[in-house]
């Protein structure tokens, strides 16, 4: 009877850890994947930054390929009234939500360049990903600025 005992709490204990493992990955995952997504849009907006300030194509892809982020930093948040705007505009509900992030850290733009608009040398930004159950990620409120203003 003890050995029965003993092989059911083993059992348990290692679908627990597999449950409790699977789904502590599954998060991450997804924290890393708004973060990738924060990220490009990040990239994209320091783009049409750049294009408003009659900066050269050329310059532009260098200046945006090259970026350099740093302390990123992104933690779970809840869903703000922009983002139920979000929800509804793509015909989905809070419980299609996995979660939602705010992310933060900084840029760096390679050289020293003259002010472009809001960017600087070093820059900080921030940016919310909502993560759909489905996978899907959206990005909202980005935001990227000069550091030294």
């Amino acid at each position: 009877m003890k050995r029965v005992i003993i092989t059911l709490v083993v059992l348990l204990v290692s679908v627990g850890a597999y449950f409790g493992y699977t789904t502590y990955r599954k998060h991450h995952y997804h924290k890393q994947d708004a973060i990738n997504s924060c990220l490009t849009s990040i990239r994209n907006d320091i783009s049409i930054e750049l294009k408003a300030n009659d900066i050269g194509q050329q310059q532009i892809a260098v200046l945006t390929s090259s970026a350099s982020f740093s302390d990123v930093d992104a933690h779970k948040t809840i869903v703000t009234e922009d983002g139920l705007g979000i929800l509804q505009r793509e015909h989905k509900s809070n419980t299609d939500v996995l979660a939602a992030w705010e992310i933060h850290g900084t840029v760096a733009l390679p050289g020293s360049l003259p002010q472009y608009g809001s960017l600087g040398s070093t820059n900080e930004f921030g940016c919310s990903a909502i993560v759909f159950k489905d996978g899907s990620i959206t990005t909202l409120s980005r935001s990227v600025q000069d550091a030294n203003e």
